[in-house]
Parts: C-alpha cells; structure tokens; sequence
C-alpha cells in the first residue's frame, strides 16, 4: 500500500523583533550601528540629554530580558552620539608640508582653515582625524 505524504512546505526564517520606536513621532530612533542623518544632526545635537535607564528598570517595565538589554544598549548609543554632537563644533585643520595636502576632497595648506563640524561627513572627519601628522594637523574645536 502506497503511503502519501503531505506536500513539502519550505520553513519560513525566523522573524526578527520589531524595530523600537520612539514615543514622538518626530524623535530619531536609536538603532546600533546607524548614525543620524545630515538633517537631524542639529536637532539631535538640541535635544537635552538622554538619560539611560538601567537593565533592572527596563526589565522591570515589561519587557523579555533580551529585549530589555537592546533598549538599553540603543540608548547608550543615542546618548553617546548626543555627547559628540555637542562636544565637536568645528575642526582646525593645516598642513606643515609646503605644497599642502589633500584630504577629503580638500586641500590644506599652512594656514590653518576653521570647517563646522556640520559640513563634514563622518567618513570625512575619520579620514582627516587618521592621517599621519606629518601630513595634516587637526585640532577639534568643542563648543
């Protein structure tokens, strides 16, 4: 006697959880990894400060210990990126060579040259930031 079987159905991966979302529609969400965008830099660099809450209180409010552990990290991470908004306001940048120096689509040259940090990218600070001092002076400028 032939035995049937049921058709075989793929698996399905398993779902991730959703995104954590702010309690204001327009507040940045703080998700690990991801910087803010060029436009939100100003209000997030306005925004009072973010206070963190600890694991046992985020645990306590409700959610799964791992769940709990995420929002704490992502905080972390809000907060962290609040603190370097406000701290940098511009960068002092020259260069001792004598034909200058080009980084970041720029070139410096002994004078030095005062850039907001507004109007540079975060790949472009960390390639200013990284050159060899021999190259390229950089002085961050806190405000």
């Amino acid at each position: 006697m032939a035995k049937h079987h049921a058709p075989h159905q793929p698996q399905q991966p398993p779902t991730k959880a959703p995104p954590v979302v702010a309690d204001a529609p327009d507040a940045p969400v703080a998700v690990a990894g991801v910087t803010p965008f060029d436009d939100q830099k100003d209000e997030l660099a306005k925004a009072p400060p973010v206070e963190v809450p600890t694991v046992a209180e985020v645990k306590a409010a409700g959610p799964s210990w791992a769940v709990a552990e995420k929002i704490v990290e992502e905080q972390k991470a809000l907060a962290k990126a609040q603190e370097k908004l406000q701290a940098v306001k511009a960068y002092r940048i020259s260069s001792p060579l004598a034909r200058g120096f080009w980084r970041a689509k720029r070139h410096f040259d002994r004078k030095p040259v005062d850039i907001p940090a507004e109007k540079l990218t975060e790949d472009e600070v960390k390639a200013l930031v990284e050159t060899d001092p021999r190259h390229l002076t950089v002085e961050i400028i806190k405000g």
